[in-house]
C-alpha cells in the first residue's frame, strides 16, 4: 500500500513483479521537477510542502485493525487493576460528588507526576508500563501516565481510552495510513452523559479537555480492545480565547522620573501556561525574573506591587506590578532630543524578526494560536507634549495574517 503527497500529477509507478530469487516485487516511482527544499526560520513541517511517497508493508488494511492490535498487545496486559490502584484512585476522589469533580482528581494527581522518558530498566518501547510500577516510581512518560490515568479511572467506573497521536514538530499524520507514525499518548475520558473528555497527563495547568498546540488539530487513533477503533480529530486552540491584554500607564514626572504601571490579562491556554511558570516561583523570584528583564534598558529600575490573582475556573490569570526609580535620561534619543518610552518592558517584535524578509517561500508555523492587545496610556507633565505615537502594522503571508 502507497500514497503521494504534495504531487498531483504524479503517474502510476512501473510494477516488476518476480525478480531475484525470492521473486520480489519493485514499485519504480518517477518524480519529475520536484522543487528544491529550502529551510526558513518557522516554517510549516516540510512533509506539508514538498513531494514524497509513503509505502506501507504492513498486514493491517485499515487503522481500526492497527488500533486493536495496538490495545489487545501493549496495553490490555499492562493495564492492572491492583489493591494499590483502587486505594489511590479513592483517596484522590474523597469528596467528591459528581463525574467531573472525580475526573479532575485523577487528572490532577497524574498530571502532577514528573515526566521522565529514560528508560534505561523502566520502559518498553512502544508498551507503557504496568499502573502500580508507575505509581511506586513516581514518574513516567506520556504511555505510562496515560495508563496509570486509565486505570484510576476505571476504579470508579470511568470509562476512557488510550489516543494515539503524532505531534507537529514530527510531521502530519495520515488518517488513511497512520500506521506506526505515532509518537505520543494520551486519553479520552467518555462521560456518562456521552462527552468525550481529552486529557494530555504530561500537561499540567491545562483546562479540563483542553490540548497544548502540538496535538491540537491533529489526527488521533482512539484504541479499543474491540469493536469501533477510529480516527478523529482532536480539539482546535480558538486564538481568540488564548490571548494577553496588556494595560500600560507611564507617568512622566516634571524632574522626567518615569513610572509605569501593568495590568496583563492572561486568557485561555496562556492562562494556564503562565500559571504553571507562577506556580513553580515565589513573588521574590517573579520581582526577581522581571527585574532581570529590564536591566540592559533600565539600569535603576525596581519592580514593586506584585499582585497576582486567578479566577475561579482557571481561564484568567491577572498580573499586576510596577516600575519605578527610571530617569527619563536612560530612555532618551541624544540625536533628536526626544524620549522614546517603551510600552512593555519585555520586546515581543524582536522574537518575529524572522517575518520581515522580503518573500517568504513557506508558510509560517505558528505554535500557539493567540493574540496581544496593548493599552497604553501616558500621563506627561504640562510642559511636555507627545510627538508621535504607534500606529498599526499588518503583514499577509500564505496561509498566516499577522497585525500589529
Amino acid at each position: 500500500k502507497y500514497k503521494v503527497f504534495n504531487y498531483p500529477d504524479m503517474p502510476e509507478p512501473e510494477i516488476k513483479r518476480g525478480l531475484g530469487e525470492y521473486g520480489d516485487t519493485v514499485y519504480r516511482f518517477h518524480l519529475k521537477d520536484v522543487p528544491a527544499y529550502f529551510p526558513e526560520p518557522r516554517m510549516v513541517h516540510k512533509d506539508a510542502l514538498y513531494p514524497f511517497v509513503k509505502v506501507y508493508f504492513g498486514s493491517f488494511k485499515t487503522p481500526g485493525q492497527y488500533g486493536r492490535w495496538y490495545y489487545n498487545t501493549q496495553i490490555k496486559p499492562q493495564l492492572e487493576i491492583t489493591d494499590k490502584i483502587k486505594e489511590k484512585a479513592h483517596e484522590l476522589t474523597k469528596g467528591a460528588e459528581t463525574e467531573i469533580e472525580k475526573i479532575t482528581k485523577i487528572k490532577e494527581f497524574v498530571e502532577s507526576l514528573p515526566y521522565n522518558a529514560d528508560h534505561i530498566g523502566f520502559g518498553h518501547g512502544i508498551m507503557p508500563n504496568k499502573p502500580e510500577v508507575v505509581l511506586r516510581r513516581g514518574f513516567g512518560d506520556c504511555k505510562d501516565k496515560s495508563i496509570l490515568l486509565i486505570a484510576l479511572l476505571k476504579v470508579l467506573e470511568i470509562d476512557a481510552d488510550p489516543v494515539l497521536v503524532l505531534t507537529k514538530d514530527v510531521g502530519e499524520l495520515d488518517p488513511e495510513m497512520p500506521y506506526g507514525d505515532f509518537n505520543h499518548l494520551i486519553v479520552r475520558v467518555n462521560t456518562k452523559d456521552g462527552a468525550s473528555i481529552w486529557i494530555d497527563p504530561t500537561v499540567r495547568n491545562i483546562g479540563l479537555g483542553q490540548v497544548k498546540w502540538p496535538i491540537a488539530d491533529t489526527w488521533g487513533l482512539v484504541a479499543k480492545p474491540q469493536g469501533k477503533n477510529f480516527m478523529v480529530k482532536l480539539p482546535n486552540i480558538d486564538p481568540l480565547e488564548n490571548g494577553t491584554n496588556i494595560k500600560t500607564e507611564i507617568t512622566v514626572s516634571e524632574d522626567m522620573s518615569l513610572t509605569y504601571k501593568y495590568d496583563i490579562l492572561y486568557t485561555g491556554y496562556l492562562a494556564h501556561e503562565k500559571r504553571e511558570t507562577i506556580r513553580r516561583s515565589t513573588d521574590s523570584e517573579i520581582m526577581r525574573d522581571l527585574r532581570n528583564g529590564l536591566i540592559d534598558r533600565f539600569f535603576n529600575a525596581e519592580v514593586g506591587d506584585l499582585a497576582i490573582s486567578d479566577s475561579e475556573d482557571g481561564s484568567v490569570l491577572k498580573m499586576s506590578f510596577t516600575i519605578e526609580g527610571v530617569k527619563a535620561s536612560e530612555v532618551k534619543n541624544t540625536s533628536s532630543h526626544t524620549i522614546q518610552l517603551k510600552p512593555f518592558p519585555n520586546d515581543i517584535l524582536p522574537a518575529w524578526g524572522f517575518l520581515w524578509r522580503k518573500e517568504r517561500l513557506s508558510p509560517v508555523f505558528i505554535g500557539t494560536p493567540r493574540y496581544v492587545n496593548y493599552d497604553v496610556t501616558i500621563n506627561l507633565p504640562q510642559s511636555h507634549k507627545l510627538r508621535s505615537k504607534a500606529t498599526s502594522k499588518s503583514l499577509s503571508m500564505p496561509e498566516n495574517e499577522i497585525s500589529f
